[in-house]
């Protein structure tokens, strides 16, 4: 488990409740030991009312405030996660657009652990006493009603890249 991965478990033990041992299973076969990292600005909240568009672009952006440095791809797991959960078919528009404006491909065994490590993100907010507003039982069991439309979009774009 990398480090920032440690920060959010450690947090949801000191603000909610510690992760189960299932839980902690999970998100270190998910996760790789270390995510490789290059240093970017990452607003970490990006959907569609933190981002104002003007002609197909990113004009502004609002509610900095889980700013923070590091892969860019993370700023892609939110959008994808919350699309897939509406249709796995939106997120891999999504996310050819973003590898088209982009010019790259985006790395989805990578993007598949972001996702993950937002959701525990996610997780450690919605289950702080003053919020409680996740009812599962397990951090497993609520995050792969979000990971298994993430996995579907995630294999239609493979099938695609063939």
């Amino acid at each position: 488990m990398d480090a920032r991965t440690q920060v959010w478990v450690d947090r949801c033990a000191a603000s909610s409740q510690p992760l189960v041992e299932s839980d902690l299973a999970f998100i270190g076969s998910a996760l790789p030991a270390e995510l490789d990292v290059v240093p970017t600005y990452l607003h970490h909240d990006l959907k569609p009312g933190n981002a104002v568009c003007e002609n197909g672009e990113v004009s502004g952006l609002f509610d900095l405030g889980e700013g923070l440095i590091g892969d860019s791809l993370e700023d892609l797991a939110r959008p994808t996660w919350d699309l897939a959960r509406a249709d796995p078919q939106l997120a891999l528009v999504f996310l050819r657009s973003y590898e088209a404006a982009a010019r790259v491909r985006v790395p989805l065994d990578r993007l598949r652990d972001y996702v993950v490590l937002d959701l525990l993100v996610i997780w450690e907010y919605g289950r702080r006493p003053a919020q409680s507003w996740i009812d599962e039982p397990t951090f497993e069991a609520w995050a792969t009603t979000f990971m298994s439309p993430v996995m579907r979009a995630i294999d239609l774009a493979r099938t695609q890249a063939r």
